[in-house]
Parts: C-alpha cells; structure tokens; sequence
C-alpha cells in the first residue's frame, strides 16, 4: 500500500497523554493511527450523511481549535486513507483536526468525560442492553491484542447508539470541546442570526412553561 504524509494540529495536552499510552502499550503511533483513521473515516461519512455543515459553523469551530494549545505532527498514512479524509472533510464542510483531535479524545477515553457523555468506563454486558451481546475478551494476549485493534471504538460506539441512537461524533460534547465538533447547526454557532432566533425561542418556551407551572400550583410566584 502506498504511503503519505499528512499533518495534523493536535491539542498539545491531550497528544502527549496519547503518546504516553502508545508507548506504554508498544505500538507503533503512525500504524495504529492510520488503521484507526481507516475505521473511524467510515463511521463519521455513515454519521455525516445528508448532512454538510455551512461556512459559518465551519468559522466558529476552525475558530475555537485555534484558541488552543496545539501541536503540529506529521503522520505517515496509506494513500486511500488520506484522500478519504480529505473527501469526507470536503463533502460535509467539516474542520479536518476537529475530527482528528475529538478522536484522540475518545481514543484515550477519560473517567470524567465518558462520565459526561452517560458512556461505559468498562466493557461489562452490565453496561449494554441484553440483547446486543458483548463477546468475551481472548485470554490468549496476541488474541486479545487483536480484538481490540480491529474496531478500536466499538464498544463505544455501541453504547452510544444504544443510548442516543446514533453514533460518536454527533453527540454534544461540553461547550468547552466546540472546537472538536465535527458538525454543528447554525442555531448553536454564537454570533449568528439562527442563534439570535434559537434563543429567542428558547426564552419564549420557558416563559411559557414557568405560567403553566404557576397556573398549575395555584401559586402567583415569589418566596415561600
């Protein structure tokens, strides 16, 4: 297969915890990411379908990743794999890195945000509904080494459409990690005639609520 290099701006925090765990775990960085990418490229075009986020979005998140921290890497990738991503970058307007660092995100699967996203810490048939059956892992450690590396994120993934119903790269990350949003509608980009009249509606929606509220305790406001 032939090779090529591409370059990616990284969070420079969340790179060296990722670095750390290659190294810890003997992988070689450039082979895994490129088999990971190859994987992952496929679920985000299958989560991206139909949809192409606008100039505007794509401001505000190539914005925000630019606020960070970040780290210039070079990674030998196959050929197929690099102009994959820059198709599926192009199709759905989508800021490449943001998708290269929420994956880095997910690869290292924090306690604290996978607490966040309601996602499992562990691989347990506990965590999952009966019916979607959770394979036991190979005592054999080449074996288990394989099972993990074929779909690195699929359990995730699988919870998170159990959960959500859809996959890992649509689902609301904290406000903080905008810059890691793959896609993003109008009406959540500050700044924007579509925010303006998302927010207004929002206000509207719970003006409303709090009279029914009112009108359904028998209680006109104020302190008890």
């Amino acid at each position: 297969m032939e090779k090529t290099k591409i370059t990616m701006k990284v969070h420079e925090k969340i790179f060296e915890a990722f670095s750390m765990k290659i190294e810890a775990v003997h992988l070689k960085r450039d082979a895994y990411l490129n088999h990971v990418l190859k994987c992952e490229i496929k679920s985000l075009s299958e989560e991206l379908k139909g949809k192409k986020q606008s100039t505007k979005a794509r401001r505000y998140v190539s914005g925000e990743l630019n606020r960070l921290n970040l780290k210039t890497i070079n990674v030998v990738v196959d050929k197929e794999v690099a102009a994959r991503l820059n198709f599926i970058t192009k199709e759905h307007n989508l800021v490449r890195d943001a998708f290269v660092n929420r994956l880095f995100l997910y690869l290292l699967g924090h306690k604290k945000l996978l607490s966040w996203l309601e996602l499992p810490e562990f691989i347990s048939q506990d965590e999952y509904n009966p019916e979607n059956f959770i394979a036991d892992v190979p005592t054999a450690p080449l074996d288990a080494v394989d099972y993990f590396i074929t779909d690195p994120l699929y359990h995730l993934r699988l919870a998170a459409n159990e959960r959500f119903n859809q996959g890992l790269y649509l689902l609301d990350l904290p406000n903080q990690y905008d810059s890691f949003s793959c896609f993003i509608g109008d009406e959540y980009v500050p700044g924007t005639i579509e925010n303006k009249k998302h927010s207004e509606k929002m206000d509207e929606l719970l003006v409303s609520l709090d009279s029914f509220f009112v009108g359904f305790s028998g209680k006109s406001g104020g302190k008890a």
